[in-house]
């Protein structure tokens, strides 16, 4: 499979606390457009999540949501889930779950259908540009297994692909140590519990993950792995434990950060190139539980001093603009230059300027072409807009089709350099008689503008840009 620009997002299990992951990752696609946040789904080539994490991974991804709409139906999951039930021990001493399972079955079936889908509908969508899976582990070999919507080219995972539901998928991957019991799927009935027994943090699943489908593109084409957090909680047990369970919870609680650590240090080339961003609530998380859904304030509280902290806000700015650009693959690419062009060597940058013209003319990923966009740099002469929008250019190429700096200062100015535009277009797109040339009469210059002009307009290629310096 094609691999391009490629983006990835992993989501930490965490009980309740997932909300603050949803708030930062809320933050982050309102920084890469503050006035339409767009959904994930529509950035992220694939997300995985863990318990948590999953159940948000699939409303993102699978069910498409915005980020609001998933804090709405996550919120009220976790209100109408987490309701007590009495500990039971079997007679054989088993430990089974404290929370039904069954009303967490319905919460989803739910969910789903006020998606449009049926209650039973799979987790699989091979269609999807959107790749999701979920972390569970399975309870006969204690092994990971990924839950995906999409087939895995190294994996056998046909029966479970053909067979998993959403729901089942949300169960398993939610199947926690004391929380929710096991839960069987596909045709043998193999028994899931909780991914976070092995991967509360899936990054490393991500990684392996991507590479099973992208292979050894992903080293090159990885544009930015996002791994967000639930917060740093206090090493404390659930109320009436039974031996074992804490040293199991104890070390769900320290794994996440552990493994963010590692995977920093496996992959520090990709922190050195601005590809991997970590987002994780440092302070006050720490005693809401991961059952405790009342409360929620502290959780909003906690997350909104975290990202309006400035060393956050400066990484999320980064991370925003990682996500925003885009670099152009499509049949309409033309060589960049901007010969003729002066350049300045006294050139100050002007950040809100340029913040002003990237957020207008950037293109948007997945977004409808509906109308072409059009910024004005005006001034006094001399103050340095033909240098701010070859900066601008410069900077930006790699995600139009095309640049072409026209010399506006006369209509006859104009119509010369749009003709020279045409021997940068790729051969069989304008006719050869255009590309080549040799414009001795206004019929030639006329008849080659025209071609250029077509090419421009075509409904499919929108992703130019046109510097008019007059």
């Amino acid at each position: 499979m094609p691999a391009t620009d490629l983006r990835l997002l992993a989501l930490d299990g965490g009980g309740v606390r997932g909300l603050s992951s949803l708030m930062i990752l809320r933050r982050l696609m309102a920084t890469v457009d503050p006035d339409a946040p767009p959904k994930p789904c529509d950035y992220f080539d694939m997300i995985g999540g863990t318990s948590t994490g999953g159940l948000i991974a699939i409303m993102l991804g699978r069910l498409r949501m915005t980020v609001d709409e998933c804090i709405d139906a996550y919120t009220t999951l976790s209100d109408r889930v987490f309701e007590k039930k009495s500990h039971r021990v079997t007679i054989r001493g088993k430990l089974q779950g404290r929370f039904d399972g069954a009303e967490l079955e319905r919460a989803v079936k739910t969910v789903v259908v006020n998606r449009g889908l049926g209650e039973d509908a799979l987790l699989k969508d091979p269609d999807s540009p959107c790749k999701v899976f979920v972390c569970a582990t399975s309870k006969e070999t204690g092994d990971t297994v990924c839950l995906a919507n999409y087939r895995s080219p190294r994996s056998d995972n046909s029966d479970l692909l053909n067979a998993t539901t959403i729901w089942q998928a949300c169960r398993a991957t939610s199947a926690a140590t004391t929380f929710f019991d096991p839960i069987a799927i596909g045709p043998f009935n193999e028994q899931f519990v909780d991914g976070a027994l092995g991967t509360n943090n899936p990054v490393y699943a991500l990684w392996n993950q991507a590479q099973d489908v992208w292979g050894d593109q992903l080293r090159g084409s990885l544009k930015c792995l996002v791994s967000i957090g639930t917060g740093l909680p206090a090493l404390r047990p659930v109320r009436d434990d039974v031996l074992g369970i804490w040293a199991t919870l104890k070390d769900l609680a320290t794994e996440t950060e552990k493994t963010a650590q590692q995977f920093h240090r496996d992959k520090s080339h990709l922190d050195d190139e601005g590809r991997y961003y970590r987002f994780n609530v440092d302070r006050g998380l720490e005693e809401i539980g991961l059952e405790e859904s009342k409360k929620k304030t502290e959780i909003a509280a906690a997350t909104r001093r975290y990202v309006e902290s400035q060393a956050v806000f400066k990484q999320m700015k980064a991370c925003a603009n990682n996500i925003a650009g885009r670099e152009y693959y499509g049949p309409y690419r033309t060589s960049f230059s901007l010969q003729g062009v002066p350049v300045s060597n006294h050139f100050v940058a002007r950040p809100l300027a340029t913040a002003e013209l990237e957020k207008c003319l950037l293109p948007r990923r997945r977004a409808r072409k509906t109308q072409r966009r059009i910024f004005v740099l005006y001034g006094l002469g001399g103050i340095g807009k033909t240098q701010l929008a070859a900066d601008f250019a410069r900077r930006h190429q790699a995600v139009f089709s095309s640049v072409f700096w026209l010399d506006g200062r006369s209509e006859d100015r104009l119509r010369q350099s749009l003709a020279s535009c045409a021997a940068r277009i790729p051969e069989g797109q304008v006719s050869e008689r255009s590309r080549n040339a040799v414009l001795d009469s206004e019929e030639d210059l006329k008849a080659v503008v025209a071609d250029v002009l077509d090419w421009l307009a075509r409904p499919d290629n929108s992703d130019w840009l046109l510097i008019f310096d007059n």
